[in-house]
Formats: C-alpha cells, sequence, structure tokens
C-alpha cells in the first residue's frame, strides 16, 4: 500500500467537517512501545457554524489558550472576534466513548485560526495539537486531532515515529468489523492507572511485550497487506489475551458476550481505546450468529 515518508510536510487545507478518530490496534500496548493504528471515522463529526449566541466553553478553552501562550501559533484575536460573535462547534462525536470528541474541535481549531505556516512537518504538528488539547485531559499525545486535521490514517511505529498512511482500502476486512455501543461512558484515567499498576508485575509486563505487541504488528501488517487471514488469527488472539488480562476494562454485561464469542469462534470482540465503557470493536463474518439482544448497538465502519 503507497504511503507517506515517515515526517512529511502537510499542506492543510481548510475541511468542512471533522471526523471522529478509532484506535484500531495498540490500546494500552502503545505506553509499551508497541505499534499502534488509527483511522478517521465519518460516521460521527464536528463542524464549525454560527449560533445566536456565544458558546461559554469556548470561551472558557479561548482563555485557556491565551493564558497558556498559544499567541504563537494561533490567531487568538480572530477566535475572541468570532466566538463573542456567535461562531459555535456543532458535534455528533459522543463524549467519554474515546472517538476522539475533544480532537476534532481541536484539530477544527488550528485548522481554522492557526498563524503559523501550514505547511508542517507532522511531528511538530503532532506536538502543538498535543498542548491545544491538553486543556481537556491534563495530558494528551495529540493522535486525536492530528487523524482528524490530516484526515487519513496515521501508525505509530516502535520507534515512536509517525507515519500518515493512505486511506486503507480493505473492504474484506471493514465489511466484517463493528462498533459495538457499551451505552455508557468510560473514565480512561482511572483505567490507565489500573494498567500501570499491572505492569509492575513482571509475568504480566512481559506477557505484553512478547505476546499483545506481537499480534498488534501482526494485525496492522495483516491489514495493510489485505492477508485476511492473518488479520483474523491475530484479532482472534488479541480478543483472548484481553479477555484474560483485562477485565477491569470490560464492563459486566459485555463480559458473557466477549465470552460467547470466544466459546462459538462465531465473532471476537477488542478494546477500542482504554474500555470500560464507550465502543468496543467486534469481528463479525456473520452478523446472523451475533446475538440479536446486541445487534441494535452495532455501527458498521464500512
Amino acid at each position: 500500500m503507497p504511503q507517506s515518508s515517515v515526517c512529511p510536510i502537510f499542506a492543510i487545507r481548510m475541511q468542512n467537517k471533522y471526523p471522529a478518530k478509532i484506535l484500531l490496534f495498540g490500546e494500552y500496548s502503545v505506553i509499551n512501545g508497541s505499534p499502534a493504528l488509527a483511522i478517521p471515522f465519518y460516521k460521527f463529526s464536528g463542524h464549525w457554524s454560527t449560533g445566536q449566541h456565544s458558546d461559554p466553553r469556548l470561551l472558557d478553552y479561548l482563555r485557556w489558550l491565551k493564558e497558556n501562550n498559544m499567541h504563537d501559533v494561533l490567531d487568538l484575536d480572530l477566535m475572541s472576534y468570532e466566538f463573542n460573535r456567535g461562531t459555535i462547534f456543532l458535534s455528533d462525536i459522543p463524549n467519554g466513548y474515546g472517538l476522539g470528541s475533544s480532537g476534532a474541535l481541536v484539530a477544527a481549531t488550528w485548522d481554522k485560526y492557526s498563524s503559523d505556516s501550514n505547511n508542517i512537518p507532522i511531528e511538530p504538528l503532532r506536538l502543538y495539537l498535543a498542548r491545544m488539547e491538553s486543556y481537556f485531559h491534563g495530558q494528551s499525545s495529540g493522535l486525536d486531532p492530528l487523524i482528524s486535521l490530516l484526515q487519513s490514517p496515521v501508525e505509530k511505529l516502535s520507534d515512536g515515529s509517525l507515519l500518515s498512511l493512505d486511506p486503507i482500502q480493505n473492504d474484506t476486512v471493514f465489511e466484517n468489523l463493528y462498533l459495538l455501543d457499551a451505552l455508557r461512558p468510560r473514565n480512561t484515567s482511572s483505567l490507565v492507572a489500573i494498567y500501570q499498576q499491572k505492569l509492575t508485575q513482571p509475568e504480566f509486563k512481559n506477557k505484553i511485550n512478547t505476546q499483545l505487541t506481537k499480534w498488534v504488528h501482526n494485525a496492522i501488517t495483516a491489514l495493510k497487506h489485505q492477508s485476511y487471514e492473518s488479520f483474523q488469527s491475530a484479532f482472534t488472539s488479541i480478543s483472548r489475551f484481553q479477555f484474560e488480562h483485562f477485565i477491569p476494562m470490560i464492563p459486566s454485561h459485555i463480559l458473557p458476550l466477549w465470552q460467547d464469542g470466544l466459546n462459538s469462534n462465531a465473532f471476537h470482540i477488542k478494546l477500542c481505546g482504554a474500555g470500560g465503557g464507550g465502543f468496543f470493536l467486534i469481528h463479525c463474518r456473520d452478523t446472523d450468529l451475533f446475538p440479536k439482544p446486541f445487534y441494535p448497538y452495532l455501527i458498521s465502519l464500512r
């Protein structure tokens, strides 16, 4: 599959919509240096609009940007003028679901108000976006807004560098991938703390480094090279590993469904981000075999 260089220069163009993002592979293991792959997801998005009143949330964000000296890269005067005169950000990306709701706003803010040259290498761009998104999370990798801004898949390599990819054309895989709505948001920071605590156990850390990281790499490679059977095998291995080692990240009402999939081999579930709530990723070749009570909560990735 054609792909760009590791540190390309991007000529960003003003977008009409800023999509959500899906972290397909690499949740948690990326903390240990594994590869990761995230893609834009266009079924949810945000965009600038004009309302009758200013949005106090945007005005609070503007004040924070001023206090944190973001005037070096953003036209804060223009932002202030437009925000106070009714420019608002409309989004249907659900909050607390791991789809990058704050990332879309940050991407839109950079796209519309960046005063820096828009021809910028990917790594400095990510760092700027991370600074801007830290308002929402306290700390940010910048990956979510980067996906929304570039509107292309981004792979994080094992050495930590980022690779912007051409759109992944793999209908065989994507026609069998779904998001499952757990019907509740999650608290990412508490779940990451649980994972960090588990990493203090040498046996668990070794399994992440020698098993999970290998399967994540295999899944990403198989997806890019359209090797469906290899993809299915890696997805199944990740699902089984997470069911065994990531129970705190799996809501109690999802656990029996997850186990049913492993037992029947009719479908498989994995985390889609931090877990705990939000969306989970489903691989299912025949949705007629998927339990009907959950079927209304599936969203196709195709």
